[in-house]
């Protein structure tokens, strides 16, 4: 029976384990970074951008609040994984080259063990996870500002053509005009 229960749990441990792995990987992936692409501005499409930003916070949020959750599961699995194996250690001590029983030896022979090492890379993997989504989280706090600076600016004017008079564009125009025949009659003397 102990050994269909440490079966299963080495089961769950492996799914465990390829959940982190799948989110590790689709997040540390430059070619797959779909954080800078919901980072994106484009000040001809403001409203479409307002109107999606609440969802765009709330995914990163979301995945950010998950990745917490994974990672503190990790840390619960490697104190229980290293409780195992100093359990172990104590009571087959001859199996880890263990000649006296000593704090410092049981501590030396479980963080050198191959399964709290393995655990413990998880963790580390987990915890790059947390951060990077901490800062795709940010960063949509970041795009929620511009987007406030850049509808500001749009309600400003600053994005419209200048409004110029009639009256001053037949003027430029004619002057333009003028100052076009006077240099070609130049050129042609010149000839």
């Amino acid at each position: 029976m102990r050994a269909r229960k440490k079966l299963v749990k080495t089961e769950q441990e492996e799914v465990k384990k390829s959940e982190v792995s799948v989110e590790v990987n689709r997040i540390s992936d430059p070619d797959s970074n779909e954080y800078y692409e919901d980072l994106k501005v484009d000040i001809h499409s403001l409203d479409h951008l307002w109107a999606i930003q609440p969802q765009l916070y709330m995914k990163w949020a979301e995945r950010h609040a998950k990745a917490i959750a994974e990672r503190d599961r990790l840390k619960e699995r490697l104190e229980l994984v290293k409780a195992e194996v100093s359990a172990d250690v104590r009571r087959n001590p001859a199996d880890y080259s263990i000649e006296k029983l000593t704090e410092a030896a049981v501590h030396a022979a479980v963080i050198s063990d191959e399964k709290v090492r393995k655990v413990s890379e998880q963790l580390i993997r987990a915890a790059e996870v947390v951060n990077i989504l901490a800062g795709a989280k940010e960063g949509m706090n970041h795009k929620k500002s511009a987007l406030e600076t850049l509808a500001k600016l749009w309600l400003g004017s600053y994005y419209s053509e200048p409004d110029i008079p009639q009256e001053a564009k037949e003027v430029s125009s004619s002057k333009t005009r003028e100052a076009q025949k006077v240099a070609l009659n130049e050129r042609m003397k010149g000839n």
